[in-house]
């Protein structure tokens, strides 16, 4: 029985070195990301679109002259 807790050790040792070089990987790989530069950022469809005016309605041409009076 000794033997299998000396067994299981190293397997634990083994997943938890192999957790941490991913981890490890993803962060070195996330800094570069970052870190490269963006000299031509590619623009947006939408800031290229025209946008058509809006109308801005007050409350008194929503209003109906027969409508309810009550409410």
């Amino acid at each position: 029985m000794a033997q299998a807790e000396e067994k299981r050790l190293p397997t634990f040792r083994f997943l938890a070195l192999v957790l941490a070089l991913t981890l490890l990987l993803f962060a070195v790989i996330g800094a570069l990301i970052t870190l490269y530069p963006q000299n031509n950022p590619v623009p947006a469809r939408e800031a290229k679109k025209t946008v058509p005016q809006v109308r801005q309605l007050n409350r008194e041409c929503l209003r109906q002259d027969d409508g309810n009076k009550g409410s």
